[in-house]
């Protein structure tokens, strides 16, 4: 046969050839019974009924034992598959619960972007009323500042000034008038 391996072998040669040991197979395992049936049967001496009854106990006892265990082991899957539903279900629940809040959270997020460019909207036309209304009215602010300082205690600068100009009214130094 190593011969044959480098060169290219005809098909029907392949076919005969898986042909002749499927036949010698065949042939193999039609006189394996013939065999074995020429063969001598011998008894165990020494194997008394009561051993055998033993041994028929002691595996009943083992397939007893085996199918309790199977039963066991059924039962403990079954345990374990209603866990896995169990699990299951909750994580589909909490899938849900996230795809609900991510959806939320994009309204939300989409109603600060609003809330932000109509307080931007907002805040440039209020500047712009402001620059208007400054415009038309110059000397408010000036007038609004002057009232503030004669509101407010005067500073020893202002004290002084004032009691300068006070000197020369009839009541004298010690009329000082302090708004």
């Amino acid at each position: 046969m190593a011969m044959y391996t480098l060169m290219r072998l005809p098909r029907s040669f392949a076919h005969r050839s898986v042909s002749l040991r499927f036949g010698w197979c065949v042939a193999s395992i039609l006189l394996v019974p013939i065999w074995g049936g020429c063969a001598r049967m011998e008894t165990v001496p020494d194997a008394k009924p009561s051993d055998l009854q033993v041994t028929v106990d002691q595996l009943k006892i083992a397939v007893r034992d085996a199918q309790r265990t199977a039963a066991d082991l059924r039962a403990e899957l079954d345990g374990q598959r209603q866990q896995l539903a169990e699990v299951e279900l909750e994580r589909a629940r909490l899938q849900g619960m996230l795809r609900e809040t991510e959806r939320r959270l994009t309204e939300a997020r989409q109603i600060i972007e609003l809330q932000r460019e109509e307080l931007a909207s907002a805040r440039t036309e209020r500047e712009r009323m402001a620059h208007a209304l400054r415009s038309l009215l110059p000397n408010r602010g000036r007038r609004r500042r002057e009232r503030y300082r004669r509101r407010t205690v005067p500073t020893r600068s202002r004290f002084l000034e004032r009691l300068r100009f006070r000197q020369g009214t009839p009541y004298g130094i010690f009329r000082v008038v302090i708004t």
